[in-house]
């Protein structure tokens, strides 16, 4: 499941929010050929989970 954030500083706010909830996640990943930026996560039932921000035009 991938859930839409509105910017990239929202990816890595979300980073420092899991972090300091102990919750694994991967990197912050640019997908430029899509235009996005993720970040993924699994959930309890190891079920993997996405947030995407569109990727900046000057990134």
């Amino acid at each position: 499941m991938s859930l839409r954030v509105r910017s990239v500083g929202d990816l890595h706010g979300a980073v420092d929010r899991l972090g300091a909830a102990g919750i694994v996640h991967g990197a912050v990943t640019d997908l430029e050929p899509f235009g996005l930026v993720i970040l993924s996560l699994q959930d309890p039932d190891d079920i993997n989970l996405e947030l995407a921000a569109p990727r900046p035009c000057d990134a």
